[in-house]
C-alpha cells in the first residue's frame, strides 16, 4: 500500500497462519485454497481490525495474465481488475 510492502504466510490446509502487519501494527491471519486448476482464493484477515479481504485470482489460458476479484467482508469494497506479468 502506497509503496509499503507486507509479507504474509498463507495456510493452504485450511488453517490460518499469523504474521505481523507492520502497517497497522496488528496480527494478520491468511489462508488460501485452489478452487480449480485456474482459480486461487486468498483470504487476508486483519485480526483486531474490521477488515477481512478475499481475493479470487483467476489465471486465464492466456499465459502471464491474471484476473482479480477483491471483496471486503463488510461490503465496503468490491473491485475487479486484471493484469499481466511484467518482464
Amino acid at each position: 500500500m502506497d509503496g509499503h510492502h507486507e509479507h504474509f504466510v498463507i495456510g493452504l490446509d485450511g488453517v490460518e497462519r499469523f504474521a505481523p502487519d507492520t502497517l497497522v501494527n496488528l496480527p494478520t491471519a491468511c489462508t488460501g485454497q485452489w478452487l480449480a486448476d485456474d482459480t486461487f482464493v486468498l483470504r487476508i484477515n486483519l485480526v483486531g481490525g474490521i477488515n477481512c479481504y478475499e481475493l479470487k485470482l483467476t489465471f486465464p489460458a492466456q499465459a502471464g495474465k491474471v484476473d482479480v476479484h477483491l471483496i471486503e467482508r463488510t461490503g465496503l469494497n468490491e473491485e475487479h481488475f486484471s493484469g499481466v506479468v511484467a518482464e
